[in-house]
């Protein structure tokens, strides 16, 4: 089986951009970077309590992780919307795992 086939999720990825209201109060919103974008979400086993790993001189905690070819436009923050229309925050920067340019990995948040 290859990697491609356990794409099984298709999401749009959205990144965060700022924008000025009346009074120049920042107003936090939305880009579309892609659409159509298969990748693989998972909930983090939850015999873990807060799933966390020292990525970069950082730490996040993330109950989701979402696995992508290696390439794709994903960052940290972005906003990602799946076909069953779950929402989720990017939390961790993409991280090609395995060192080999075979796959990215990103902590998710959930939105609720």
């Amino acid at each position: 089986m290859s990697f491609s086939s356990g794409l099984v999720n298709t999401v749009s990825i959205y990144r965060p951009t700022t924008t000025f209201g009346v009074g120049g109060k920042s107003v936090k919103t939305y880009a579309e970077v892609d659409t159509g974008v298969a990748c693989n979400i998972q909930a983090v086993n939850s015999q873990r309590d807060n799933f966390s790993r020292d990525t970069g001189g950082y730490e996040f905690q993330s109950e989701w992780m979402a696995f992508f070819e290696y390439g794709i436009d994903i960052q940290k923050d972005d906003k990602i919307i799946d076909e069953k229309s779950r929402t989720f925050i990017v939390q961790s920067s993409p991280e090609d795992m395995v060192g080999r340019k075979h796959h990215i990995e990103v902590g998710l948040a959930k939105e609720e």
